[in-house]
């Protein structure tokens, strides 16, 4: 019986002894390990151990000369992998990313019209006329194009070289803008209405549409007597209806930022005076949304239907990197409209232009005089 009891207290102790040495060459393995992490963080030796919590799947290693931190939620990780299998990138998207990636600054605000840009912020609005004369459904379009987010990206950190192409392309299209608004026309009384690419038509609406706003985003004043040309020339009421490549409540709302910024020093008496009786009559105009929306790069866009559908979908939409752009508005402050859908100026905003165009032609008398001979 006694030797049973031996026998018993040696397997005990065994165990024991086993489960410590366990002990200590655990925390020996931690204690390297946490160094080695800890020294990638700095260049100087670190003499403060680092800490490891295990208590919620998360190591954080301090460095308390430092301040640097390093936090791996394992947890966090495991959600993220959950929620984009269920909502995961799309091929379309995929195509846009790669596509603008390979694209030159040059190629970029040519290609506003692409049908890999276009259609997806196209198809994300519903609810809304979706006519090219609409300007509330063209304000949403242009806050989602990727490409406008990209280079209106650029132009905040660099805006002149921005400037120059997005003014070139402004000017081309414009110019093309006649005919190719007469062969849409000849097409449509043809019933030809679709197409696999950009038109000549789509091309110059888009890409006017595009260079109007990131102009006036990035205070391009040169760009008042263009864009006032691009107001004039809308004029529905003609026969046959002639309309601008740009739903006249946007074009004039871009001027409206551009003069409101105008810096004073570069006016004369005159001018300074103009702008004051506009700025007055302008108290009427209600002010940007600031809205929040993914950077172009963003794996997931805002306007993604499937981020709205559950939980994970909510979940994808917050991991993306963001940006503030202006979303215009079409109303006046007391709630009356500044166009129709079918583009019909309203008296009142015909009116605050007519103002405006006065304060452009003082300041550039010589006016859009390459788009000016045209008429």
């Amino acid at each position: 019986m006694f030797f049973v009891f031996l026998v018993l207290a040696g397997i005990v102790f065994w165990f024991s002894a086993r489960n410590r040495s366990d002990t200590f060459q655990t925390a020996d393995r931690g204690k390297s390990e946490s160094v080695s992490v800890v020294e990638t963080v700095g260049t100087n030796e670190i003499e403060q151990p680092a800490e490891v919590n295990t208590r919620n799947n998360t190591s954080i290693v301090r460095n308390s000369e430092f301040r640097s931190v390093q936090d791996v939620d394992t947890m966090q990780i495991a959600r993220e992998a959950d929620a984009l299998m269920d909502v995961p990138l799309h091929p379309w998207r995929r195509r846009l990313m790669d596509n603008m990636a390979k694209e030159s600054l040059t190629e970029m605000v040519r290609h506003f019209a692409n049908f890999d840009d276009m259609q997806l912020a196209q198809t994300s609005i519903s609810a809304i006329d979706s006519s090219s004369a609409c300007a509330e459904f063209n304000n949403l379009v242009v806050t989602r194009l990727a490409r406008v987010r990209k280079v209106l990206a650029i132009g905040r950190k660099n805006p002149q070289p921005v400037i120059k192409e997005l003014r070139d392309v402004l000017i081309d299209s414009l110019k093309d803008w006649p005919d190719a608004f007469k062969k849409y026309m000849e097409d449509y009384a043809k019933g030809i209405m679709t197409s696999s690419e950009p038109t000549p038509h789509s091309y110059c609406q888009d890409s006017c549409l595009a260079a109007s706003y990131l102009l006036a985003e990035l205070g391009d004043y040169e760009a008042l007597p263009i864009l006032a040309y691009q107001y004039r020339i809308h004029n529905i009421r003609s026969r046959p209806a002639f309309s601008s490549p740009v739903p006249p409540a946007i074009t004039f709302y871009a001027m409206h930022r551009l003069v409101s910024s105008y810096p004073r020093d570069r006016l004369s008496e005159e001018a300074g005076t103009v702008l004051d009786d506009y700025l007055k009559m302008s108290e009427s105009l209600r002010e940007t949304e600031q809205i929040e929306v993914t950077t172009w790069d963003s794996t997931h866009s805002e306007s993604d239907p499937r981020l709205s559908i559950d939980e994970k979908g909510r979940e994808v939409l917050q991991w993306q990197q963001t940006m503030t752009m202006p979303l215009y508005p079409t109303k006046f402050k007391d709630g009356t409209i500044m166009q129709d859908g079918n583009g019909l100026k309203s008296k009142k905003m015909d009116e605050m232009f007519a103002k405006l165009d006065e304060f452009v032609k003082l300041v550039y008398p010589e006016g859009a005089a390459q788009l000016e001979s045209r008429n």
